[in-house]
């Protein structure tokens, strides 16, 4: 039985938090529906054309082809990563000035997304001073960092920790304030105030499991930006230091992009 000394903790717990973290909650559960659907919503406001229809079982083209239409593209410019959809025919293939100047400003970076068996171009990026944000990643920004990069991304996860502080603090003074209650029970004679501490108390506890996970997962992805920060500042840079003092190899002296995407695929067959 907690006493009283200790209920009012708990509760000045509960309100502060509450309080604290309440308008940016709201902007995480308002950004966050829309990213549920992300899939959904890029497909319905895509322009791009559509995949050619093709028999089941089409073989993908080369990437080194695919890579070699990027450089023509782009000419003078790098390679800077390749991804291959398992969902979807697409391969989405990012290049950039040189990688110094990605370092300098991320922007500076193109792409192009091809059909992965036709080779078509399906998109590439616009010029740096055409190009506009999409309605997801607006709110995936707002969503995760409020356009304020790693400040932006700790500032969430604090107040993910306050909403996890505040639905412990919930659990712990449910008992004391509803004792006399049956569970899940709404005085709607009572007063307004009564009424709506009874909805509070009802909707909390029914969404308590899912609100905490949501609250503690938040946190962690939340943390994943400096986390993986700070892995490429110390592993990633153990694992470069035989190269610490040479010169960056050519693009032209990489192994082949689809030898390496076919020695992958032998390693671990059951990812595609």
């Amino acid at each position: 039985m907690l006493s009283a000394k200790r209920i009012k903790t708990w509760y000045l717990v509960h309100k502060w938090t509450s309080l604290v973290c309440t308008a940016f909650l709201l902007l995480i559960c308002v950004t966050g529906l829309p990213l549920l659907f992300a899939e959904e919503i890029n497909d319905w406001l895509d322009a791009d054309p559509p995949y050619a229809e093709l028999p089941a079982g089409t073989p993908t083209a080369n990437l080194d082809d695919l890579v070699g239409i990027g450089r023509r593209m782009f000419p003078g410019q790098i390679v800077v990563s390749m991804f291959v959809d398992d969902d979807e025919p697409k391969v989405i293939v990012s290049m950039a000035p040189s990688w110094q100047a990605l370092s300098d400003d991320p922007r500076s970076s193109n792409f192009i997304k091809f059909d992965a068996r036709t080779s078509e171009v399906l998109e590439q990026s616009k010029p740096l001073d055409e190009r506009r944000l999409s309605f997801i990643t607006l709110m995936l920004r707002l969503h995760m960092d409020l356009f304020a990069g790693l400040p932006g991304a700790l500032f969430m996860g604090v107040m993910g920790l306050l909403f996890v502080a505040e639905i412990v603090s919930g659990i712990v003074l449910y008992g004391p304030f509803t004792k006399r209650l049956a569970f899940g029970a709404v005085r709607s004679h009572r007063i307004g105030r009564t009424k709506w501490l009874d909805l509070h108390n009802l909707l909390g506890v029914v969404t308590l499991t899912w609100a905490l996970v949501v609250g503690a997962t938040g946190v962690v992805n939340e943390l994943s930006l400096p986390l993986f920060t700070l892995w490429q500042r110390t592993d990633v840079q153990a694992m470069l230091a035989p190269w610490r003092d040479k010169a960056t190899p050519r693009q032209e002296e990489f192994a082949s992009v689809q030898v390496a995407f076919e020695t992958a695929q032998q390693a671990f067959p059951a990812w595609w």
